[in-house]
């Protein structure tokens, strides 16, 4: 059971790397990692990594395909989305986009990323008015400051005790989440 975990988490590893040459790695590892997938959580995970490899290795159709199927396989995962909706409204596929999260929110799915890019194909159509619906700040922000809880003097003391252990944190680095 281990073992498409640990092709997935390979592939994965050289993709973090960031250059040509681990590209092509996380490629092969990805591929080991869907032949071995022992469920569709884990063939939709490793055709959402091969679907990064091969985007940024300039391979778009063979990335879309990639991303589709993991969506096929899986249409909950939020990396194959991502990469998926990123591809289509790049090439300008703005209806195709919207279309296919219509289609996943039809079936269930909802998640930020879909309906992030929900939203923006919906602007880039010149829909305003549906965009600011989709968004929907109406029915999902909401905004009030918060007590300082009871260990700490007052709010900007908390504030200033995060920020400095979040500076201080070893995975603090460009580029991460």
């Amino acid at each position: 059971a281990a073992e498409p975990r640990f092709a997935h988490y390979l592939a994965e590893a050289y993709l973090s790397r960031e250059t040509p040459a681990d590209d092509r790695r996380t490629e092969v590892f990805a591929r080991i990692a869907h032949e071995k997938a022992e469920n569709p959580i884990q063939r939709a995970g490793a055709l959402a990594t091969l679907g990064k490899a091969l985007t940024r290795q300039g391979r778009l159709a063979e990335a879309r395909a990639a991303l589709a199927a993991a969506l096929a396989a899986d249409p909950h995962d939020r990396n194959a989305y991502k990469r998926l909706a990123a591809l289509d409204l790049k090439a300008g596929a703005l209806e195709e986009a919207l279309n296919f999260a219509d289609d996943l929110i039809a079936r269930g799915v909802g998640h930020s990323r879909l309906l992030g890019a929900r939203a923006i194909a919906l602007t880039k159509l010149q829909r305003i008015e549906e965009a600011r619906a989709a968004v929907g700040l109406d029915r999902f922000l909401h905004s009030r400051t918060l007590s300082a809880p009871p260990a700490w003097q007052d709010l900007a003391a908390l504030n200033a005790a995060v920020a400095e252990e979040l500076h201080r944190h070893p995975d603090l680095r460009f580029d991460r989440y």
